[in-house]
């Protein structure tokens, strides 16, 4: 039986909201879509127009749009939101042009493609020359794991999570109590709560296990329900509240804030205290779908780490 595709957009031009309609369902049927699409979605309707032509995109509206986010003049809902580095802009871009690159193979009923073909020739997305990447210390981790508990426990745990595994806090945070089996110590990763889509089973170390089953005592859980539940119980608890626990954490350990310092520095020190393991290791315990972003993004070797390579350099040379 035929597969259909999309509808044909009717009565005009394919619009930007029925574009990002139309990639969300199908992302959504696949079990792909993440909530960066989500947050993108908003923002291009907001400064294009929902009813914009996608056909009207060149690369003059994504330099407005580019200038919009560095100054912080592009308004949702009526409040502005605040002006944001390179990274960030590259992020949504590059989200653009993966939904527009999609339209471009998905055909409709009628046979046709969604979007006959790229409106924008020449993409030119910024990129971050000294990209923050700050990375918690082991020190600093143990200072807050000592107060998290206090502010929260559903925020203690994931904190030990985040850091016993390397994952991303929305992975970590779409966590069902039975995606961890304490007793084979392992813990699965739904596809759809990955941002690349890939699923995977890892081991779950002694302190993971430990603080789970501490956690589980505490609140009880079973089955498929969420491990961090949110207000609906469909839904599991936002991020936005594990950063809010967060700085609190911070604050009570007597810690300075750090900018663009959060969950993510704790997927960075996995990757760093892996540093000399094979690279097929961290990339399989992490997550990571590339190699290479391992080596160039996330992994920064101590001191130490380099040293003991260098104590090893005549080993390497003559090939043991």
């Amino acid at each position: 039986m035929r597969q259909h595709g999309p509808p044909a957009p009717a009565g005009g031009p394919l619009t930007l909201g029925t574009l990002f309609d139309n990639f969300e369902a199908a992302m959504k049927a696949v079990g792909r879509y993440r909530d960066v699409y989500g947050r993108c979605r908003k923002r291009f309707t907001a400064f294009f127009g929902a009813s914009a032509a996608v056909r009207s995109l060149d690369e003059h509206e994504l330099e407005r749009y580019v200038h919009a986010r560095r100054h912080g003049t592009l308004v949702i809902g009526g409040k502005a939101l605040p002006a944001v580095r390179a990274r960030a802009i590259e992020e949504e871009l590059t989200v653009l042009r993966t939904v527009l690159r999609w339209a471009t193979r998905k055909r409709t009923e009628t046979g046709a493609r969604l979007l006959a073909e790229m409106p924008v020739l020449v993409w030119d997305i910024p990129t971050e020359a000294n990209p923050r990447r700050p990375m918690l210390a082991a020190t600093e981790y143990e200072q807050m794991l000592a107060k998290a508990w206090d502010v929260d426990p559903r925020f203690w745990l994931a904190l030990v999570l985040c850091h016993e595994t390397g994952r991303r806090l929305n992975s970590v945070r779409q966590l069902r109590w039975s995606d961890c089996d304490t007793t084979a110590t392992t813990i699965t990763w739904r596809p759809e709560n990955e941002k690349n889509g890939i699923g995977s089973t890892t081991p779950m170390t002694d302190a993971a296990r430990d603080a789970l089953t501490r956690y589980r005592r505490h609140v009880g859980g079973i089955g498929d329900a969420w491990i961090f539940p949110g207000r609906e119980p469909a839904d599991a608890l936002v991020r936005d509240q594990f950063y809010l626990w967060w700085k609190r954490c911070r604050e009570a350990a007597e810690l300075p804030a750090t900018k663009g310092a959060g969950f993510h520095t704790l997927r960075r020190k996995l990757a760093s205290d892996l540093a000399t393991a094979p690279l097929a290791m961290v990339k399989a315990l992490g997550g990571w779908k590339h190699p290479h972003v391992v080596v160039s993004i996330y992994q920064q070797p101590t001191v130490e780490q380099q040293r003991a390579v260098l104590d090893k350099r005549t080993r390497f040379a003559v090939g043991e």
